[in-house]
C-alpha cells in the first residue's frame, strides 16, 4: 500500500487513492480473464515416466574366446562387380561395432555371409548368433505378441513385459495377434524377441528403420545396456553415436575396423579432408609461382 506524500492535498490524495484503486481493478480483471482461460483448458494426465530397461545378462551363455568373430581372405564378386577382396576384420568378446558403407558397397551381403558362415568366416565355439533382418522372419504369425517373446525368452515374463510396455505394447496389447500388426509393430516384437533370447552375438540390418520416436529411443537404451556382442548396420546417427563402441567400414573393396566411436571417426575425415584442401592449395599456390617464373 502506498501513502500520499505529506505535502499533497486532500483532492491531490483522493486522486492518488482512486488511481490505486484502478489499477487493482484492473488487475483483478486481467487475473479473472487468465483463471477462465485456465477453467477452459483440456484437462490432461500427469506423464507417467518410463522404466528405464536394465538387462542382467548373467542368465545367458558366455563365450570364453577374446576374438568372438573374425573375416579372414573374404572376397565377394557378382559378374565384374567385386564388392571386397581378401578382406580381413575381427570383433572381440562384448564390442559394439557398426558396419557402415556407401550404397551398394556390400554390407547386408557381409551380414549373410557372416550368417552363412561362408569361406573366410570364423565365429568362436559356444557363440549363439541372432540376426535381426528387414525378413522378420523369427515371428509365428498367428500367436500373440507376448507368447511370441516369451516362447524362446530366458527372462521372466514381468521383465519381457517391460520391455513390450516401453516399446508401446501396454496392456491387452500384448494379446494381439502378429498377423494383425503393421510393419513397424512387427519390427519391434521381432527385435524384443530377439533381445529376450539367450543369444550372446547379435547381427542387425537396420533395426531402427519403420519405428516411431519413442520405438527408437526404447531400442536404443536396450542395446545400450545389452552386454554381449554387437554388430549393426545403420544410417541412424544418434543410434550410432549411442551404441557403438567400433566402426567397420566396407570402402574401395577394403574391410577396416578400428576402436572409436562415430564422433572420433567424423572428426578423423574432417582433418584428412582439412589436410587435403591445404595440400591441394599449397600446390596450386607452388605451381602458380613456377608459372610466374
Amino acid at each position: 500500500t502506498r501513502k500520499a506524500p505529506r505535502r499533497m492535498g486532500n483532492s491531490e490524495a483522493r486522486l492518488h487513492k482512486m488511481g490505486n484503486q484502478k489499477a487493482k481493478a484492473s488487475l483483478d480483471k486481467s487475473t479473472k480473464s487468465i483463471q477462465s482461460r485456465i477453467d477452459q483448458l483440456e484437462k490432461k494426465e500427469k506423464p507417467v515416466k518410463s522404466r528405464k530397461l536394465k538387462f542382467d545378462l548373467e542368465q545367458g551363455t558366455e563365450v570364453h574366446s577374446k576374438i568372438i568373430l573374425q573375416g579372414e581372405g573374404i572376397t565377394k564378386a557378382f559378374g565384374e562387380k567385386v564388392l571386397f577382396e581378401k578382406g580381413e576384420f575381427q570383433l572381440y568378446n562384448g564390442s559394439k561395432v557398426v558396419l557402415i558403407g556407401p550404397n551398394g558397397s556390400g554390407k547386408t551381403t557381409l551380414l549373410n555371409m557372416i550368417i552363412h558362415r561362408e569361406t573366410g568366416i570364423h565365429i568362436a565355439p559356444g557363440a549363439k548368433v541372432g540376426y535381426f533382418s528387414q525378413n522378420l522372419n523369427n515371428l509365428t504369425e498367428d500367436q500373440s505378441i507376448l507368447k511370441n517373446v516369451t516362447a524362446s525368452s530366458i527372462y521372466p515374463e514381468n521383465i519381457v513385459r517391460t520391455l513390450l510396455a516401453r516399446l508401446l505394447f501396454t496392456k491387452e496389447a500384448v494379446h494381439k495377434p502378429v498377423k494383425v500388426l503393421s510393419g513397424g509393430e512387427r519390427v519391434k516384437v521381432s527385435l524384443a524377441k530377439m533381445l529376450m533370447e539367450d543369444l550372446n552375438l547379435l547381427i542387425m540390418d537396420e533395426p531402427t528403420n519403420y519405428l516411431d520416436i519413442p520405438s527408437i529411443e526404447a531400442v536404443e537404451e536396450a542395446l545400450v545396456h545389452y552386454e554381449q556382442t554387437l554388430l549393426f548396420v545403420s544410417h541412424d546417427r544418434r543410434l550410432i553415436r549411442s551404441v557403438a563402441e567400433g566402426i567397420m567400414t566396407i570402402e574401395n573393396n577394403n574391410i577396416n575396423v578400428f576402436k572409436g566411436t562415430m564422433m572420433h571417426s567424423w572428426k578423423r575425415e574432417n582433418v584428412l579432408k582439412t589436410r587435403k584442401a591445404k595440400n591441394g592449395k599449397r600446390r596450386s599456390l607452388f605451381y602458380k609461382t613456377v608459372s610466374q617464373r
